[in-house]
């Protein structure tokens, strides 16, 4: 029997919402800015020089994903969708000295 000359398909799509966002973004912020002064430290310490305050700072999109997005994106059942990931990208310039 052929399902899909009966069209009977399936097709599975996974929405995930997370209606407070705001109660997390402080959290999110603060560990990308962690993650950028590590990040600066370590090229800092590479270029001879020493990491300063922060120049500027940006806060770009954040996502929320299953957390295993990747490995499901040709898959047609997420593993754990109750399971979600937020992710802040943001751009952070430090000086130099």
């Amino acid at each position: 029997m052929d399902l899909v000359s009966k069209d009977l398909t399936c097709n599975i799509s996974t929405n995930y919402t997370f209606p407070d966002l705001n109660s997390i973004k402080p959290q999110l912020i603060a560990e990308s800015t962690k993650n950028a002064r590590i990040a600066g430290e370590q090229f800092a310490n590479d270029s001879q020089a020493k990491l300063g305050k922060i120049k500027t700072a940006s806060q770009g999109q954040i996502t929320i994903a299953g957390k295993y997005y990747y490995d499901e994106e040709n898959s047609e059942k997420p593993k754990e969708p109750y399971i979600q990931k937020a992710r802040v990208v943001s751009t952070i310039v430090f000086f130099l000295e």
